[in-house]
């Protein structure tokens, strides 16, 4: 049975990891996880500043073979978080979905595991963008 990773009546994405599945995507993107991201998308896009998202994908792209400067990345997205309007909860969902993906890659153990974790999350935010 397919699971389902996004609830379009509630707004948020869920699953036992729903994180783990859109940090796997280097290793190929099913339908489901497609899926997930088109529906919260299509619901949430009018609301979302793509400016800050493109920011935030410009330097984790710039420094995508160094997961040292993650906690740098995190603080931005912290200031974009507080900026964020409270009814806007899609791009609320989005940065916290982001944050807790970035938590994931432990910046202190540079390896081959990390910089695929940090690729998976570039791949995520592209289809965001997209």
């Amino acid at each position: 049975m397919e699971e389902i990773l996004y609830d379009p009546k509630k707004n948020e994405f869920r699953g036992k990891d729903y994180l783990g599945v859109f940090l796997s995507m280097d290793k190929g993107t099913k339908h489901e996880t497609i899926a997930a991201i088109k529906g919260f998308m299509e619901r949430n896009a009018y609301y979302m500043t793509a400016s800050q998202l493109r920011n935030i994908f410009a330097r984790l792209q710039a420094r995508r073979d160094d997961p040292s400067a993650l906690p740098l990345i995190r603080v931005k997205l912290a200031y974009i978080q507080g900026r964020t309007d409270r009814r806007n909860k899609g791009m609320l969902l989005l940065l916290e979905c982001l944050d807790e993906m970035m938590k994931r890659i432990v910046p202190e153990r540079e390896n081959e595991d990390s910089r695929r974790l940090l690729k998976s999350l570039l791949a995520f935010i592209v289809a965001i963008l997209a």
